[in-house]
């Protein structure tokens, strides 16, 4: 199955109803940011940054290569969301980036809340 990034973008910022539904009071996190689903290299393109929320109160902007959650490395957009839904709310991470001139930076950042649906 290909996502197209509009696909990508209802997966990574929200909740789906029908978790919401089977798990009713969880709350997720959420680091603010959509991957790139055509990035091939190693690591998390960023795609997308969502206006106030975490990573653009931190300063990670588009384009930007995530490396390291934790200390973990980050193969793939799939993995740089599983590390950050194993965490809470309001938890601190520590994100290593780089950048497309290949200088990494490393960010903490406290992780949001994902929207309630109805």
């Amino acid at each position: 199955m290909t996502l197209k990034p509009s696909t990508l973008f209802t997966i990574i910022p929200t909740v789906s109803p029908a978790f919401s539904a089977a798990c009713p009071g969880v709350i997720m996190p959420i680091l603010g940011v959509s991957f790139d689903p055509t990035y091939t290299g190693v690591g998390a393109r960023v795609y997308l940054v969502t206006p106030g929320k975490a990573a653009e109160k931190a300063g990670i902007t588009v384009g930007l290569i995530v490396k390291k959650i934790d200390g973990f490395k980050i193969n793939d957009a799939i993995a740089a969301i599983v590390r950050i839904r194993s965490h809470a709310p309001g938890d601190q991470v520590t994100i290593v980036v780089e950048s497309s001139a290949g200088s990494s930076k490393t960010y903490t950042i406290t992780l949001d809340s994902a929207p309630a649906l109805p």
